[in-house]
């Protein structure tokens, strides 16, 4: 069975390296969801820090994406806030009540307006998402007089394999790139085999290509981004990489092992990590969101080593993370 803090951390990495620019988040809202693109100032938006203080609860939420923007004809400016899922998890609403009150709590605190907030889930897990994108749906059974007093909160909803093969159709240049990244992701929550993973790899170099992305700065960031994610979610083997991309001549392969060779080593990074994570959820039961983004960002396997010796052998675990600077 796979590890669910590890694959959860493998989508949420090459999601967020996905959206990491502002143009693609553009293309993604003008595409999928253009009732809500169009009253945006395209020129307006721009990535915000994914880190809150909340005063009220005193601890720090943390956003997968947000994005503020300005309203078109009105004097007001719309956060949209994006939470990434490859599993169903029924606390969203919860975790989307706390980005709202962080946003709010700042606003109240600087005296300005509280700015609208559009949460938005992006789904990218194997299982239908079965849980209600609306909170009153919780309680349709209720008469409508109290209904119309409980909180409401909705959220846009977006799985990746409602994404059409046709979307390709006419996409050109750096826009064809993102949706050919974004296929990716589809491929893994329709459970594609290897061989359509293998194929759709090697359309995206050949776009790569054509993009004139032959430099080879670019050309390695783009190509590491994904080779990583096949490696880590479509759990592809080094061999097979090999024996596949190597057909593309002597300087692809060449590439492709060193690509892979760093694969690997920041694959033994992250495997220290989830056995420090695994040995505190035994713990706890459950890793506090902000000490697994703490851990996610120690890149010393030696450091890790030790932590984890300390985690195993502590009976009061959270002196541990206090020690470390984890807490």
């Amino acid at each position: 069975m796979e590890n669910k803090i590890e694959i959860s951390h493998i989508h949420d990495t090459y999601f967020k390296e996905l959206f990491s620019d502002k143009e693609r988040v553009r293309i993604f809202l003008f595409t999928f969801f253009p009732e809500l693109a169009r009253h945006i100032e395209v020129a307006s938006i721009e990535l915000q820090p994914t880190e809150k203080l909340s005063i009220e609860a005193k601890e720090r939420v943390f956003f997968d994406l947000a994005i503020d923007c300005r309203i078109k004809g009105i004097d007001a400016k719309l956060y949209i806030i994006f939470e990434h899922k490859s599993y169903a998890d029924r606390r969203v609403v919860l975790q989307f009540l706390r980005y709202i009150l962080a946003i709010w709590e700042k606003d109240i605190e600087q005296r300005r307006p509280l700015t609208p907030v559009i949460p938005m889930l992006f789904y990218t897990g194997k299982p239908i998402w079965n849980i209600p994108t609306n909170t009153l749906e919780v309680f349709k059974t209720l008469p409508e007089e109290i209904q119309q007093y409980l909180l409401r909160l909705n959220y846009l909803f977006f799985d990746v394999r409602g994404m059409k093969d046709e979307i390709l159709e006419g996409k050109i240049g750096k826009e064809r790139l993102y949706f050919l990244e974004l296929e990716f992701l589809k491929l893994f929550a329709e459970g594609a085999g290897k061989e359509a993973v293998i194929q759709a790899l090697l359309e995206y170099i050949s776009a790569l290509m054509e993009e004139g992305y032959e430099e080879r700065a670019p050309f390695i960031i783009a190509l590491k981004r994904v080779i990583f994610y096949v490696q880590g979610a479509h759990k592809i083997e080094s061999k097979e990489l090999r024996e596949m991309l190597g057909k593309g001549g002597e300087r692809m392969k060449t590439l492709v092992d060193e690509l892979i060779e760093e694969g690997m080593q920041k694959g033994l990074i992250v495997d220290a990590q989830e056995m420090v994570l695994s040995a505190i959820e035994a713990k706890l039961d459950h890793v506090p969101e902000g000490i697994q983004r703490r851990i996610r960002q120690i890149n010393d396997r030696e450091y890790l080593r030790s932590l984890l010796k300390e985690v195993v052998k502590a009976s009061a675990v959270f002196e541990v993370l206090k020690k470390y600077n984890l807490q």
